[in-house]
């Protein structure tokens, strides 16, 4: 299974930052991986300054940047439901509230506070292959990291969740 993946799909030794600037969005297996996919995305690939969304007794916090891909972690905040991926528009300090686009239609969905007093949503450039699994993914470059994972169930999830070869910018075994 391993030679056939080497000989049909742009397999590289290391995911690096060079690959990551020339990809859409990326995909791992272990949460470490993405939080570092999602962090290099704030800092290098998407321009501006982060805005730092604090719970409500300030001990948790995610940042964001005007422009950058979330997803909702949450039901009952918004609109739109756990999972949706939506862009970050701007945080609105006098309603106290995320004011966020949907990516292909362009209708704004506000996300509101939860009884946490969270803003309950994620960076959403890279994300686990579990999370992704049932959906189809219309992006242009997807960077695909298995961090050795050698589970071929998980690998075909991966695989599957594109139309084309032709959208995968790279995979590390």
């Amino acid at each position: 299974m391993m030679t056939l993946i080497c000989q049909y799909f742009p397999v590289v030794d290391a995911i690096d930052a060079d690959i990551l600037k020339i990809c859409t969005r990326a995909m791992a297996y272990k949460t470490s991986t993405v939080e570092t996919y999602n962090n290099f995305y704030l800092k290098y690939l998407v321009p501006g300054p982060r805005i730092r969304l604090w719970n409500k007794d300030k001990t948790k916090y995610v940042d964001v940047k005007e422009g950058c891909h979330i997803f909702v972690t949450q039901n009952g905040v918004s609109k739109a439901i756990i999972g949706t991926p939506l862009i970050f528009y701007k945080y609105n300090q006098e309603k106290d509230r995320c004011e966020c686009q949907e990516p292909l239609e362009r209708a704004f969905v506000t996300i509101h506070r939860n009884v946490q007093g969270e803003f309950p949503i994620a960076v959403g450039f890279a994300g686990t292959i579990h999370k992704f699994q049932g959906d189809t993914m219309d992006d242009t470059a997807i960077a695909i990291n298995f961090d050795q994972s050698n589970n071929l169930h998980l690998i075909y999830t991966a695989l599957s969740r594109v139309k084309s070869v032709q959208q995968i910018g790279a995979v590390q075994l």
